[in-house]
């Protein structure tokens, strides 16, 4: 079930509101700790180049490796996200056309 089918399950408009914010806070978080995970890359690019052992450079290359493999997983359930957020965005849209001029809010302002 797509986030937009879940967001059109929901009945009250204050839920609705909170599904927005709490999406949009997961991206926020996502990028908090990919930004956390490029530290982390930069600093086994460092303990790569660094001269040491083998072991060492087998050690830093497979954590550089899972550090990577993490930040895309990120990347990609953000990309999920954002699509989806922005469909839900359009509907809450298209939606508020029918609604009179003092109902309408914008769904923008929850994303914060």
């Amino acid at each position: 079930m797509t986030l937009l089918a879940q967001y059109q399950d929901i009945s009250t408009e204050a839920t609705r509101r909170e599904a927005v914010f709490l999406v949009s806070r997961m991206m926020r978080y996502r990028m908090d700790m990919i930004a956390g995970l490029e530290e982390e890359v930069h600093d086994a690019l460092q303990e790569i180049r660094d001269r040491g052992n083998r072991r060492k450079f087998r050690r830093s290359a497979k954590r550089l490796a899972r550090l990577v493999d993490r930040i895309e997983q990120l990347s990609q359930d953000s990309q999920y996200d954002a699509v989806h957020l922005a469909a839900i965005l359009r509907f809450r849209h298209v939606d508020a056309v029918d609604l009179p001029d003092r109902e309408q809010d914008d769904p923008v302002r929850y994303i914060t």
